[in-house]
């Protein structure tokens, strides 16, 4: 199927802008928003108790609100309440695919994808009936261990441990990773494991990442990008399992080069947050979304290298 044409509308452009600067402003600042993990479930709607994706889980996640419930203005008004006074809200995006000839759309065959913008509210921002929030312990289904993830992946890499450090060497589709007892916890472990898989979900034969099979040298922009790619996996996959890793620090070197590929494009941690998204659902053996924009498309990339180099860090 032809990649999905994409329209940049001037709404589209706004949101990529606000949304990278918001995470410029926390690097920065020295926060790494995709080093922030959270408890338990990620956000989720309220009313469809469906979860966010993609650079939304990012962008609500790092508010760091005590329950993963949020919903927009209407919703709150439809189960009976409202927003307290005086609370902003935040934005979120979503991605509407056209077919060929749908009103809209550019001509030719291919599906066109349009931005879609809405503003939400943490059930914490909303006076609501005692009855629509639910408890904390009914907040989601139970948290599959991370062994079960990692031995349950379809297709997955070869894991060596001992190695003195984490790499993914893509020309042997392997992972080299140090003994579990060698981290400060388990925690640690399944974070960094997650960021190695992370990388191994760009080979060709599985989601084909131009960033993870075309070498590029430490600090380019092809290897931030692939670097972003595998944090945010590692991140959502820790979410999906309810783990909380000590939020880990970054070199200024890895600071340095996503500040740098972020000013340069600022479609890219859109981008990045849903190739992630894809690759966390490989991992976990979720279904792909059916209908992915933008920020879940899988984008084409060219035949492999000769010359592969590990993904370390």
């Amino acid at each position: 199927m032809p990649e999905p044409r994409v329209r940049v509308t001037g709404t589209a452009r706004s949101s990529y802008a606000r949304i990278t600067d918001d995470l410029i402003a926390l690097l920065d600042a020295g926060v790494v928003p995709w080093r922030r993990p959270w408890t338990s479930r990620g956000p989720c709607n309220l009313v469809s108790r469906r979860p966010y994706r993609g650079i939304n889980v990012l962008v609500l996640a790092c508010q760091g609100r005590p329950s993963p419930w949020w919903l927009t203005f209407r919703q709150a008004v439809r189960l009976g309440g409202h927003i307290r006074e005086g609370e902003r809200g935040t934005q979120v995006v979503f991605w509407r695919v056209l077919d060929p000839g749908a009103p809209g759309t550019a001509p030719g065959p291919r599906r066109t994808v349009v931005l879609r913008t809405y503003t939400v509210f943490h059930e914490e921002q909303c006076v609501l009936p005692d009855d629509v929030v639910p408890p904390a312990a009914d907040a989601g289904p139970g948290i599959r261990a991370c062994d079960e993830v990692v031995e349950a992946m379809a297709d997955p890499p070869h894991i060596v441990p001992g190695s003195d450090i984490a790499c993914y060497l893509p020309i042997t589709d392997t992972i080299h990773i140090p003994r579990r007892v060698d981290f400060a916890d388990s925690a640690a472990y399944y974070a960094t494991l997650f960021h190695e898989l992370g990388h191994a979900t760009g080979h060709p034969r599985r989601l084909n990442r131009s960033a993870l099979v075309t070498p590029a040298p430490f600090g380019s922009p092809d290897y931030s990008r692939e670097e972003l790619v595998a944090e945010m996996t590692s991140a959502f996959v820790c979410g999906a399992t309810g783990i909380a890793p000590a939020t880990l620090s970054a070199s200024a070197e890895y600071v340095a080069g996503w500040l740098r590929v972020l000013r340069a494009d600022r479609r890219l941690v859109v981008v990045a947050a849903g190739q992630a998204q894809q690759a966390a659902d490989l991992i976990l053996g979720r279904a792909p979304d059916p209908s992915p924009g933008p920020n879940g498309v899988r984008h084409a990339a060219p035949a492999p290298s000769r010359r592969h180099r590990p993904r370390s860090g």
